[in-house]
């Protein structure tokens, strides 16, 4: 089974995939801030959803909507996201305190924004923060805002 995660570009709202073997959409969770009715709809839509892994897929490449769609990590332990950082400063027990308290969609997320974060940290030749700074002040949701 594969799964992906499409994260909106501008909220906290998320959607869940989890696709057969067959590459048919199974399961589908929303997270995030509450739902509309509308938006409940908006989000099923038959031209929007992708009821294929082939159809999630061209979604994955399509940078111009919404939500970032992306295949979902399957490791949240603390030592995927320490090594992923790089910037290993400060202590160690402090940002594993702060990694446990996120819930698995805020991993999720972290994980994925760090090579974005990263690569923006060297075009404007700014310091990364401290690990546990990144998670305690939510970076990850800078762009959101």
């Amino acid at each position: 089974m594969r799964e992906y995660i499409a994260l909106h570009k501008k909220s906290s709202r998320k959607i869940y995939f989890k696709y057969s073997f067959l590459g048919v959409l199974e399961e589908l969770k929303l997270y995030g801030e509450k739902y509309t009715e509308e938006q409940v709809k908006w989000v099923l839509q038959s031209t929007r959803m992708p009821f294929t892994e082939s159809q999630m897929l061209f979604l994955c490449s399509n940078k111009k909507l919404d939500f970032d769609y992306m295949p979902m990590p399957t490791d949240l332990s603390f030592e995927v996201f320490w090594n992923l950082y790089g910037y290993k400063k400060g202590k160690i027990a402090t940002t594993q305190k702060a990694w446990n308290a996120l819930t698995e969609a805020d991993k999720i997320e972290v994980l994925l924004y760090i090579p974005k974060f990263k690569e923006s940290k060297k075009i404007d030749k700014t310091a990364m923060p401290y690990p546990s700074t990144f998670l305690n002040q939510k970076y990850w949701l800078a762009d959101k805002i």
